[in-house]
């Protein structure tokens, strides 16, 4: 995703990355020199906000789902 006179958000699908039976899935987000971890169940969903400044903000839009700051790791779900 390309944010004008900013630069590029980049999404890579991790697969199953993470210690968790759920949330079971992973994506890396980067931009610029920003990381994001976005976990999820099946059909995950995240919202991305871009503000005023350049800067991105990710909001996960489906249930169970979240957004860790850096290369943390997610909070497991018991089952």
């Amino acid at each position: 995703m390309s944010i004008p006179g900013q630069g590029d958000v980049f999404f890579e699908d991790k697969g199953h990355n993470t210690p968790c039976s759920r949330p079971y899935w992973g994506v890396s987000i980067t931009y610029n020199d920003q990381q994001w971890g976005f976990y999820y169940d099946g059909g995950g969903r995240v919202n991305v906000g871009i503000n005023a400044d350049g800067s991105v903000s990710f909001t996960p839009s489906s249930e169970g789902s979240q957004v860790v700051a850096g290369n943390g790791p997610p909070v497991c779900r018991v089952p």
